[in-house]
């Protein structure tokens, strides 16, 4: 009963999640050119978590957002 209280950011990514944000994240990095261990590396990171809670769950979709979020 308890669970419909709760958000969905409140809950811990399974393996699936993770998965899946990782390919979103591996695509979107190639896609626009961020190097590892930038910060601009870490803010996509940040930014496919927090979409993905908001309920993005495919990969196509979140990198096209984040493609969209960082064009002027």
């Amino acid at each position: 009963m308890i669970k419909r209280y709760l958000a969905t950011s409140d809950q811990p990514l399974n393996s699936k999640d993770l998965d899946i944000c990782q390919r979103a994240f591996d695509e979107a990095k190639t896609r626009l050119r961020i190097e590892d261990g930038t910060a601009e590396c870490g803010q996509l990171g940040a930014m496919i978590v927090t979409l993905y809670r908001q309920g993005v769950c495919d990969v196509t979709q979140l990198v096209a957002m984040v493609g969209a979020a960082r064009d002027p």
